[in-house]
């Protein structure tokens, strides 16, 4: 594979376990998403990559990708700053990926810079996380039931407890689910807690 595959200079990388094998996705020389399947005892890297679509995504902007039963979920940034998703069920023989589902509404632009966190709420439900253009959070709830997409985006704004969000933020997300990101006070920079149910945001101390 080293030898095709030609990755963009600033494509990011996202990992994750599932189903008894390592998943990556990176971006290409083309600004396309590349899937690479990698299983215990073989050689790294694999012999062949899959690209996951034609459509090109933003080549620097942050990756995510979780397994959430038994369904592999990429979320991305596409050249116009609105979220994408792809999905691949890993429980069936030879399921290629799904086309790409525009998330949010035509408004719904996040900032280039944004990092991306998705956290597994639980079976069949996933909550997604990123910076928007004007440097707030935003929150999106995706389910299995909704095909895995939404038109709705919860603009999340902390600043009445915790502050401006640092629009570069890292975004963390913890095993009980709270989301941490930078905040900016008063002559300092801190973080806050965000709970992904509720979108409330609270000091870390």
């Amino acid at each position: 594979m080293a030898g095709q595959l030609l990755l963009h200079p600033f494509g990011r990388l996202a990992v994750t376990p599932a189903g008894g094998a390592l998943h990556v996705v990176t971006v290409n020389r083309m600004r396309r998403l590349t899937y690479i399947r990698s299983t215990p005892g073989l050689a790294w890297p694999p012999a062949t990559s899959t690209e996951i679509s034609n459509e090109a995504v933003l080549p620097a902007a942050d990756l995510a990708l979780t397994a959430n039963n038994s369904t592999l979920i990429v979320v991305a940034l596409g050249p116009d700053l609105r979220l994408r998703r792809w999905t691949l069920q890993l429980d069936q023989t030879g399921a290629g990926w799904s086309a790409a589902a525009v998330l949010g509404s035509d408004t719904d632009t996040m900032h280039a810079q944004t990092k991306i966190a998705v956290h597994n709420l639980r079976a069949d439900n996933i909550v997604v996380t990123a910076i928007g253009g004007d440097g707030l959070p935003r929150r999106l709830a995706l389910s299995r039931q909704s095909n895995w997409t939404t038109t709705t985006v919860t603009r999340i704004d902390p600043a009445a407890d915790v502050g401006r969000v640092h629009p570069l933020t890292d975004i963390a997300t913890l095993p009980d689910g709270r989301v941490v990101l930078s905040t900016v006070g008063p002559g300092q920079t801190a973080a806050a807690y965000v709970d992904p149910a509720t979108g409330a945001a609270t000091p870390m101390i």
